[in-house]
């Protein structure tokens, strides 16, 4: 059994690091020979294995297989306030872990493409209960709630909500016509 297990596994091992070739004779005849194969491409480990795509009518991870996505909202980086709402009391980890035990595997988190500029700042966090976000861009600090989302397995959909912040009601385009700064080639930009 364990020589079958052996052989099986260096068959294996033949397929992923060798592949066939076909060399000619001197009469032209093809020799079937192998070389080695010398990139293989593997799955990178983190959240970057976590990206979905659509197959058909379904949603799939990218084993193929379907998934349901359960998720929540949390709003706040589309507003002046340039974070989620709620961090003035609690952490943002305490948050996410609480949505992940309610049972849902995704999160919206919507933006504004004002908190992407460079002179953004953060305005209502409680530093004591999120003290690693003391310091950080608006951006910087959705960072650190997508890299703790993958942490914990839960998804993120961005949705980008308006060029500026609290004013998604005014906006028909994703730029906004006349205006100097939020322009089609910004929204590129950004």
């Amino acid at each position: 059994v364990i020589a079958s297990i052996l052989a099986a596994a260096l068959v294996i091992l033949l397929v992923l690091f060798v592949s066939p070739v076909l060399k000619k004779d001197n009469n032209g005849h093809n020799i079937p020979t192998i070389a080695p194969v010398y990139k293989i491409a593997l799955p990178k480990p983190g959240p970057v294995n976590n990206i979905l795509h659509t197959q058909g009518t379904q949603i799939v991870d990218r084993r193929g297989q379907p998934i349901r996505l359960t998720g929540c909202n949390w709003y706040g980086f589309e507003t002046k306030a340039n974070i989620p709402q709620g961090l003035w009391q609690r952490s943002y980890t305490g948050v996410l872990d609480q949505v992940k035990s309610l049972g849902f595997n995704t999160i919206r988190i919507a933006y504004s493409n004002q908190m992407l500029r460079s002179d953004a700042v953060t305005s209502g966090i409680d530093f004591v209960s999120n003290p690693n976000l003391k310091g950080l861009t608006p951006l910087q600090c959705l960072d650190k709630i997508i890299e703790y989302c993958g942490s914990i397995n839960l998804r993120v959909i961005l949705d980008r909500h308006s060029s500026k912040a609290d004013n998604y009601d005014n906006e028909n385009y994703w730029y906004i016509p006349g205006d100097a700064y939020y322009t089609e080639q910004r929204f590129i930009d950004d």
